[in-house]
């Protein structure tokens, strides 16, 4: 029940994961990753998550940057990562609007009462 991988909608009402996918659903918090070692981003991006999740959040967005590829090659790992994977829903490459292959969507699950 955890996020498979880049772009698996099971489990999500068609209706949400089109607009998740499209980046037409309103972005709860944004980190960029821009710059930093693969292991200051890995650690910036498991805190980010933890506090979202903290927070409620739903829809986060999480910039890699285009450059080298590192950060944008090993977000979809981390994402998959047994620390992460329980609170992530989903997953996908952003929109051009929201920063493209540079970037991508993540949806959490709903903290249930």
């Amino acid at each position: 029940d955890k996020a498979k991988s880049q772009g698996d909608y099971s489990g999500i009402d068609r209706n949400t994961a089109e607009r998740f996918r499209e980046g037409d659903s309103p972005i709860d918090a944004t980190l960029d990753l821009h710059g930093m070692t693969r292991e200051n981003a890995h650690r910036a991006l498991v805190m980010f998550v933890q506090q979202q999740v903290k927070l409620e959040s739903r829809r986060l967005l999480v910039i890699t940057g285009k450059g080298s590829g590192i950060l944008r090659t090993s977000l979809p790992d981390w994402l998959t990562s047994p620390n992460l994977s329980e609170a992530i829903l989903a997953f996908d490459m952003a929109k051009q609007k929201h920063g493209g292959t540079g970037a991508y969507y993540i949806l959490l699950k709903r903290k249930r009462r």
